[in-house]
């Protein structure tokens, strides 16, 4: 029976009617390949997705409010019926058309559906090194809030990292200060910043034996790979919307 219903409603997207008939047909056509698990009956459910994505794109944009025609929290529960991996390439596509129309405010709202979905699913199985590393790469890139968050955590452990009492316990490396303030933490922090700012070339911190050379190595790769490549290419991307 379904697959007769959805025959019929395919049949209708031939005809000559408006955008948003052919979403509430397409839509008609994804519940029902959903309930009935029909997902690749005619064609694949990818491919009705998209042809949904595609309709609401061009039909918000010529609507006063695309929020009157998006319906945000029902395409997050179709989705969740498809594998994680199809989620992530159907919202970005989603993303692209709604991009393309101007439509900067529904393309937050997507790419927000995007983190949280990466988030669960990366959170369902956090004893995988894999999933491990992708939270802690995806956290920073969300937002420029959460970047700025990333920098204030990351410049935090290197003071916690360089602080006296650490390097009297790890004598991993030696820490030359300039003398900014007669209080000890005051002084570290502002020796911290300086170093981390190359603003005094006076400041060093010189690893200590073969531990500290090769402590000071790891940190220096982790620093290119996480804040160079990352959190740069995402600040561009950010300031570039």
């Amino acid at each position: 029976m379904s697959k007769i219903i959805l025959e019929e409603e395919y049949a209708k997207l031939g005809g000559e009617i408006t955008s948003k008939n052919r979403v509430n047909i397409i839509n008609n056509i994804i519940e029902i390949k959903l309930i009935s698990e029909t997902h690749n009956y005619i064609r694949d459910i990818s491919k009705d997705f998209k042809y949904l994505f595609k309709e609401l794109s061009i039909l918000s944009d010529t609507a006063a409010s695309g929020y009157d025609h998006i319906d945000f929290e029902k395409i997050k529960s179709q989705l969740s019926n498809i594998s994680f991996e199809k989620q992530i390439v159907l919202l970005n596509y989603f993303s692209r058309k709604l991009k393309n129309e101007g439509l900067d405010n529904e393309v937050v709202l997507v790419q927000n559906i995007i983190y949280k979905s990466k988030v669960k699913e990366y959170s369902s199985n956090i004893c995988n090194l894999k999933n491990i590393g992708s939270l802690i790469t995806l956290f920073p890139t969300h937002s420029i809030k959460n970047v700025v968050l990333t920098l204030l955590i990351l410049f935090s452990l290197f003071c916690v990292i360089t602080s006296p009492i650490v390097l009297n316990l790890t004598n991993l490396f030696e820490f030359t200060y300039h003398k900014y303030s007669e209080y000890v933490f005051i002084n570290h922090l502002v020796n911290s910043l300086a170093f981390t700012f190359g603003v005094n070339e006076n400041i060093e911190l010189t690893p200590v034996g073969i531990p500290g050379t090769i402590t000071s190595i790891i940190v220096k790769v982790l620093f290119f790979i996480f804040v160079v490549n990352i959190l740069l290419n995402k600040l561009t991307e950010l300031f570039e919307k």
